[in-house]
């Protein structure tokens, strides 16, 4: 898990982060993987000027990015607690 908080420094992107993970031994349907490149791709929808991100679009970015099924990131992201900022309206 710890690789993926390099992404937290300045230059630092999901590539190079994921390097240093596989490097390390993480699986490549390993949760912390999966969360970090969802968390890639709506940091950078954001750096890009976007306020928000469709599910389903930031999913499929993410699929793609670590090239594992949709599913699994479905998986991932439906096992994430939820906090206030992200739970849906009641």
């Amino acid at each position: 898990h710890a690789p993926y908080t390099l992404m937290d420094v300045r230059g630092i992107g999901f590539a190079t982060a994921d390097r240093i993970a596989q490097g390390c031994g993480i699986a490549d349907d390993s949760p912390e993987r999966l969360w970090a490149a969802l968390t890639d791709v709506v940091q950078s929808a954001t750096s890009e000027g976007h306020c928000f991100t469709p599910q389903d679009d930031a999913l499929r970015a993410a699929a793609q990015l670590v090239q594992q099924p949709v599913a699994t990131l479905t998986a991932v992201l439906a096992a994430a607690p939820r906090t206030r900022a992200s739970a849906k309206p009641s």
